[in-house]
């Protein structure tokens, strides 16, 4: 099978995935994706929106007659902590690989987490869904992959790499480097489905656990 050049890799993970027929040994050991610090900022901005949002109403409640406004104050607190967590919970800044390593840095804790292959259940790409308008331009405009989730056997907090909004650098070759770090600690099995009458990626996992 003649190789894919960057263009054409670069073409098939925006809208189908990783096709691991044509995956190659990465030229790095180390290979990270990472949103730039501008994205990063961006982030933070937002959270720090969210939270002012959060505030401002525990504190327009705060002029309601006492004691109805303590509970209402504290249920608007707990629902903003509570929103900002869910949404902010699978942040990273980066996610590297070298050799059997899989690193994350989160986003807003610093927290710097350690998986490796092994750990590996899947490979799901999340994917531009739905039939308006709006989605429609915007997977031809961006492609219908978002990201790719890493999860992993213990059902703990996946990893994402964005390849769009917003999208890591190198987020392609990463995957690559993983997919192929995978075949080299198992047989490795792909899952494909249909998406408007085109192939999509469904799953990348390991032969033992594809069911095949």
């Amino acid at each position: 099978m003649p190789l894919m050049d960057a263009a054409d890799r670069d073409e098939l993970f925006r809208d189908f995935g990783i096709d691991v027929e044509h995956i190659t040994k990465p030229e790095y050991r180390r290979v990270r994706a990472e949103f730039s610090l501008l994205t990063i900022i961006g982030q933070w901005a937002g959270t720090v929106v969210m939270s002012s949002i959060g505030l401002g109403m525990a504190y327009v409640f705060f002029f309601i007659p006492w004691p109805v406004n303590l509970p209402i104050m504290l249920l608007v607190l707990a629902g903003t902590a509570w929103l900002i967590y869910f949404a902010t919970r699978n942040d990273y800044s980066w996610v590297e690989l070298e050799d059997n390593v899989i690193r994350a840095r989160h986003m807003y804790t610093g927290r710097l987490i350690e998986r490796t292959v092994d750990e590996i259940k899947e490979l799901v790409p999340r994917v531009i869904l739905g039939h308006s308008a709006s989605a429609q331009i915007a997977s031809a405009w961006m492609g219908r992959i978002r990201m790719m989730e890493i999860r992993f056997q213990d059902g703990k907090a996946p990893f994402q790499v964005c390849r769009s909004d917003p999208a890591m650098s190198n987020a392609r070759e990463f995957m690559e480097a993983l997919v192929y770090q995978m075949s080299q600690h198992g047989e490795v099995a792909t899952e494909v489905t249909t998406l408007d009458g085109r192939p999509l990626l469904k799953r990348i996992c390991w032969k033992q656990l594809s069911g095949d």
